[in-house]
This record gives C-alpha cells, sequence and structure tokens, in this order.
C-alpha cells in the first residue's frame, strides 16, 4: 500500500511528552505494527468487533478481478526526540460499484485513550480525504456508519462536514447505525476530476449496499468507540 508520508506538527501534551514540539507521521501499518494497532482496537470496540486483522490483510492484496476494492490501513505515529508512539489507525476503501455512487468508505477509526482530544482522528480523516483527491479523483464522496448512541463521534463527524443520509435499523445489534457523508468537491480545479454532481440533501436517501460487517465505522469519542 503506497501511501505519501503526512505530517503535522502538534503542541506536546502536558505531563505526557517532552516540552519540544512533536511531529505526527501517518503512515500504511506494516509487519511490525500490527500489535499495537491490534491493542487500540481492543481497547476501543469489543471482541466482535475487531477486524483490523482482516483490514490489513485485505490491505496487501494488489488484485482481485473485475470487482476488486482497494482497502487501505493507515496510522498515525507520534515522533518525539525519544520514541516513535503509534496514537491511532484508519481502515478505509474505494468502493466503485457502491450504491451511492464511487466513494470513499471510512471503515474503521480509533484512537488509542491517551492520545484522544488532540486532534488525532481529524487529522486521519483528513489525510483519508487527501489521499482520496490524489488516488481516486473520480470519488464523488467519504461515507461511514456511526452508532445512534454515539453523540461524541457524531459531532467529531459533523465538525469535518459529514452530513446524516440514512438511518440503519439495529445496525449494531440493538443499536440503530446513523450514516455520514462528506461531499468530495477536490482541494483545486482539475481536468482529471470528474464533474461535481449535486444531488438532493448531500446525497439524499440513497441506501449502501448492505453486505458484509465490513461497512462499520466506529469513533473513539466515547468509551467503546474508538477515534
Amino acid at each position: 500500500m503506497a501511501a505519501m508520508d503526512d505530517k503535522l506538527c502538534i503542541a506536546p501534551i502536558s505531563g505526557m511528552l517532552s516540552s519540544q514540539t512533536e511531529v505526527v507521521v501517518i503512515r500504511p501499518v506494516s509487519e511490525a505494527d500490527i500489535a499495537r494497532v491490534q491493542a487500540i482496537e481492543s481497547e476501543a470496540f469489543t471482541d466482535q468487533e475487531c477486524v483490523v486483522a482482516e483490514r490489513i490483510a485485505d490491505s496487501r492484496r494488489r488484485s482481485g478481478g473485475p470487482w476488486f476494492v482497494p482497502t487501505f490501513v493507515d496510522m498515525a505515529v507520534l515522533s518525539t526526540p525519544t520514541n516513535d508512539m503509534i496514537t491511532g489507525y484508519v481502515a478505509w476503501s474505494y468502493e466503485p460499484f457502491a450504491a451511492c455512487e464511487k466513494c470513499i468508505h471510512v471503515m474503521n477509526l480509533a484512537v488509542a485513550t491517551e492520545f484522544r482530544r488532540i486532534g488525532i482522528a481529524t487529522r486521519l480523516l483528513r489525510h483519508v480525504r487527501e489521499l482520496s483527491w490524489q488516488k481516486f479523483p473520480r470519488a464523488i464522496c467519504m461515507r461511514l456508519i456511526v452508532r445512534s448512541d454515539n453523540s461524541a463521534a457524531q459531532a467529531l463527524y459533523q465538525r469535518f462536514g459529514f452530513q446524516q443520509t440514512d438511518v440503519h435499523p439495529k445496525y449494531y445489534n440493538d443499536v440503530d447505525g446513523i450514516e455520514l457523508q462528506l461531499h468530495l468537491d477536490g482541494p483545486a480545479p482539475s481536468s482529471t476530476r470528474h464533474p461535481t454532481r449535486t444531488q438532493p440533501s448531500e446525497h439524499g436517501n440513497k441506501r449502501v449496499r448492505r453486505g458484509r460487517r465490513k461497512t462499520d465505522s466506529r469513533s473513539d469519542l466515547v468509551s467503546h468507540m474508538s477515534v
């Protein structure tokens, strides 16, 4: 999975990091990173929701026939003068055959407890959006599904620009799933981008393809949801 490094300078966290400015680098998950990424996932989700190993395996497939869906798992690494710490990860895919048209699907997003509420989740979302512009210029939107009882995560996504487009009853067993979408306009006009298409209420009430539970997206701002 070839992804460009994405660097962001952030202020040090009082009592946890050094007094110097730290740098967050976003890069693909490597073999050596899997254990730490799984630990972040286990901290954020229930056993039934832990699927990052499957996402990573999918990300290493380079082809799969005409219905192949490219999958990516990228992580945020906080580099300090003495150490590099994996702070969170995002699993996402490009779905050119989705019912809601060509879209970027944010499947999972989690941030380690000690690094929440400092902008890591927002930076991961921005990374996905910017990489989508580069790698998949024909993509029209980003989409995800979040628990209806996860108001903090919904607030995070709405601040980023996502809007609610659908509700999936009992999507998370006894909890409804709220579908959110963000229209991808692109960083600047380009002859390579697909012309913008206007849809009612951003994307109307179009429902997404209901396949395997690989369509989940979860946020870390609430105890069992992690971004």
